[in-house]
């Protein structure tokens, strides 16, 4: 298993509009095919808007095409 974790930052006032967008993309099914198979978890301070995305994958490979 690979991860690519990306940190972010966003306003506080913000981040469940942001937790919201992002839960939407995911649900749709309409997943580019370069992250098919892919695992996201998104780690947010709800505070001070800081947070983490990772996204897990399979091999090597699925991850240099992500």
């Amino acid at each position: 298993m690979y991860a690519r974790v990306a940190t972010f930052e966003s306003d506080p006032a913000n981040v469940d509009d942001a937790i919201n967008v992002v839960r939407t993309e995911v649900e749709s099914g309409n997943t580019p095919a370069e992250l098919e198979g892919t695992k996201m978890l998104m780690l947010v301070n709800r505070e001070s808007g800081r947070g983490l995305g990772v996204t897990l994958f399979e091999s090597e490979e699925a991850m240099h095409r992500g």
